[in-house]
């Protein structure tokens, strides 16, 4: 879509005009005034949110990010913990070609007891998702982050 000049020009336009640079360079800031939870938790939430944006390089690759998301309506990371440390927090993040992304579903076959006949029951999950058999799921965090700043990911 982005390959014809006219197009592009224009996605330039409103990436231009969706990513604002303030004084200190700053895109994206995080505000907790209303979240009703005690400060140590505000000061672990906007330390993670500083980390996840050092790991995205948000500073110098917001414009590319949006742009990204823009033209494919969607994004997403695999979010890296270290099972043996997950205090630890976020390790890396990777990104993940969305084309390349499937819906999984987890399909419970039970029988109906009034008529004996198999029956499917499919729970309704939309963190799960399938990137060439492996399950990615989506942390909350950065899906929050996503929220905020990819606008609705």
């Amino acid at each position: 879509m982005s390959n014809h000049p006219e197009l592009e020009m224009a996605i330039d336009d409103i990436v231009n005009e969706a990513i604002s640079h303030d004084d200190s360079g700053r895109t994206v800031n995080l505000v907790l005034d209303k979240l009703k939870q005690p400060e140590a938790v505000k000061k672990k939430i906007l330390e993670e949110f500083e980390n996840i944006l050092r790991m995205l390089n948000f500073g110098n690759l917001s414009d590319d990010l949006f742009k990204r998301w823009y033209i494919d309506g969607r994004i997403y990371y695999h979010v890296v913990v270290n099972d043996k440390d997950p205090k630890s927090g976020i390790q890396e993040l990777r990104y993940i070609d969305p084309r390349k992304i499937r819906k999984v579903r987890e399909v419970k076959k039970e029988r109906d007891p009034i008529s004996g006949l198999p029956t499917a029951k499919v729970p309704d999950s939309p963190q799960q998702r399938s990137f060439k058999g492996t399950l990615v799921f989506i942390n909350a965090l950065v899906t929050l982050v996503g929220a905020y700043v990819f606008i609705g990911l």
